[in-house]
């Protein structure tokens, strides 16, 4: 029986006289990054630019996975302290504490109640793949929204984070501005950033090298994909715009001339609220988003100053040091 040439080639490969790359026809047949052909040999510099991208990106994924898999098993071995919540978060930005409207809303909402708490930056994913997530004590609880109902019950806070007597009707009205903010307008925020503006988000990261342009490019992806299932992506660029405006519109309406979103008091809506209006008001300059938060509803802005001054004191501090 014979060998055939693909085996030939094998045993004269064994014998030494031939090696995989050797010749130029051998290279013309192989795509690994060793044999990438110059332009010369008639292939474009943006082909050969792109096999350069991708294999630094798949270093920088393999890098941040190794670290990753390292962080996990550093966390899993470490003994907080007692009664003081841990506050898993991503890296902070340079502009806004945090870049994910989620950990700002949660981070906000244990210094609107004083509740004690470390913070440990750019830790892993929670088990459902998600950002913010906390620990205290003996507990692990996973998303913003159910991290706030296990820290009201905890530490006696009213539902929807409100103190004092509140209403069934202020109750149900902090739940419905809580839906409005995270089911509608943080949507068409995060087209405005990962999507319509990513050149302003790239300069907010706090990356250097490839990850600045590989984080926004795979965002990017992530948000649409997200926002096709969600439903909201269905609609055209002027569409979600559209809903921005009419959200953004209602919010302010809704506000008034009150010093928080449902009166003098703040709650948890306030925390979803401000999450967000931060992100247009500070890390999206010459956008729509911010046009309108600074033009036409000026009571939004007024109210996001507002509510770093009162709980956010060191906020210069917070995003100015290197972390």
């Amino acid at each position: 029986m014979g060998v055939g040439r693909s085996g030939n080639l094998r045993a004269q490969v064994a014998k030494g006289k031939v090696t995989r790359h050797a010749s130029r026809s051998n290279m013309a047949n192989c795509n690994c990054f060793f044999c990438l052909p110059s332009p010369s040999e008639g292939n474009s510099w943006k082909s050969t630019a792109l096999c350069l991208l991708g294999g630094a990106a798949l270093a920088s994924a393999s890098i941040v996975f190794v670290s990753r898999i390292w962080e996990k098993f550093r966390q899993k071995n470490t003994v907080y302290p007692e009664d003081t919540v841990v506050l898993h978060q991503f890296q902070r930005a340079k502009h806004v504490p945090s870049l994910s409207p989620f950990c700002l809303k949660l981070e906000t909402f244990l210094r609107m109640h004083n509740i004690p708490y470390m913070t440990i930056l750019d830790s892993p994913l929670s088990s459902k793949g998600k950002m913010p997530w906390i620990q205290f004590n003996q507990s692990r609880v996973e998303d913003a929204t159910f991290s706030v109902m296990f820290l009201s019950e905890t530490f006696h806070i009213e539902v929807n984070g409100m103190s004092g007597s509140v209403t069934s009707q202020q109750k149900a009205m902090s739940r419905a501005v809580v839906s409005l903010v995270e089911e509608s307008l943080y949507w068409t925020v995060a087209y405005c950033r990962w999507v319509d503006h990513v050149d302003q988000t790239r300069a907010e990261l706090p990356y250097d090298g490839v990850l600045k342009f590989v984080v926004p490019w795979m965002m990017a992806g992530i948000i649409l994909r997200e926002m096709y299932a969600h439903g909201i992506g269905k609609n055209s660029r002027e569409e979600l715009y559209s809903i921005m405006e009419g959200d953004l519109k209602a919010l302010s309406d809704l506000l008034g001339e009150q010093s928080f979103i449902l009166g003098e008091r703040p709650c948890e809506a306030d925390c979803s609220l401000f999450g967000v209006l931060a992100q247009i008001m500070w890390t999206l300059p010459g956008t729509r988003a911010e046009a309108l938060v600074k033009g036409e509803y000026i009571n939004l802005a007024n109210y996001c100053i507002r509510m770093r001054e009162l709980f956010w004191p060191d906020w210069s501090r917070i995003v100015t040091e290197k972390h």
